[in-house]
C-alpha cells in the first residue's frame, strides 16, 4: 500500500527539473516548484506534510522569523483535519517549539529525539548529537479558520515543551504527501518540501 498521489515541492526550478528526471520511474510522484510561505493549494486537501530541513533553511535566510511563520501557517492551512505534519530538523525544541505553537494554530505539537549517526564527539564539538523530530496534528473538529497575517507575526512569549510522542519508533521514514479527494482508509500519501541539501 503506502503512499500513493504523492506531492514534492521546492523552490529551486533546477531541484525539481533534477527530482522529476530521477525519480520519472514513479508515476505516483510528482515534483512542482513552489514557495512554501505561498502554497498554490487550496485549503484542508493534504492528509500528512513531511520537512526534512526546510524550517531549518528558512530560519538561516532573511526575513527568517516572518518567512518561518508564514510556512508554518500555510502547511496548517493546506493540512486536513486531523493531518499531521512531521518536521525533520536540525533545530532543538526552544528554537523550534515558538514557531510551531504559532497563535492561532490549534494543533498538538509533540517531538521526540533521533539519534544522529555517527555523533559520537557532538557534544565535545558543541553540537546536539540528535535530530529532532515534531509532530503537529490539526484537530479533526476546527474552529473558524485562522486569519490571514497582518502585520509582523507575533511568536508566542513561553511556551510549555511536549513530551516526546508516546510509541514513536525511531525516525520517520521519508516519505511525502499529497492532495487527496475522499476518505481515506489508510496512508493516502503525503506532501512534503524537501531541502535536499540539509
Amino acid at each position: 500500500d503506502g503512499f500513493h498521489n504523492i506531492t514534492n515541492i521546492d523552490i529551486s526550478e533546477v531541484v525539481v527539473s533534477q527530482m522529476t528526471e530521477r525519480y520519472e520511474a514513479f508515476d505516483e510522484m510528482e515534483f512542482t516548484a513552489m514557495d512554501v510561505t505561498a502554497l498554490e493549494y487550496p485549503s484542508e486537501c493534504f492528509d500528512i506534510a513531511i520537512d526534512k530541513g526546510t524550517l531549518d533553511s528558512l530560519l538561516c535566510g532573511e526575513d527568517s522569523f516572518q518567512r518561518a511563520l508564514l510556512a508554518v501557517r500555510e502547511v496548517y492551512r493546506v493540512l486536513k483535519p486531523g493531518g499531521v505534519w512531521i518536521v525533520v530538523s536540525h533545530g532543538v525544541p526552544a528554537t523550534r517549539l515558538g514557531y510551531l505553537r504559532a497563535r492561532d494554530l490549534d494543533w498538538q505539537v509533540e517531538y521526540t529525539t533521533v539519534p544522529k549517526p555517527h555523533a559520537d564527539d557532538a557534544a565535545e564539538l558543541g553540537a546536539s548529537p540528535f535530530h529532532y523530530c515534531y509532530f503537529c496534528v490539526k484537530p479533526h473538529t476546527l474552529g473558524p479558520t485562522p486569519p490571514a497575517l497582518e502585520g509582523p507575526p507575533v511568536m508566542p512569549a513561553a511556551y510549555q515543551p511536549a513530551l516526546p510522542a508516546p510509541g514513536y519508533p525511531g525516525p520517520a521514514p521519508h516519505a511525502y504527501a499529497a492532495p487527496h479527494a475522499g476518505p481515506v482508509t489508510h496512508p493516502a500519501g503525503a506532501y512534503a518540501f524537501d531541502d535536499p541539501y540539509a
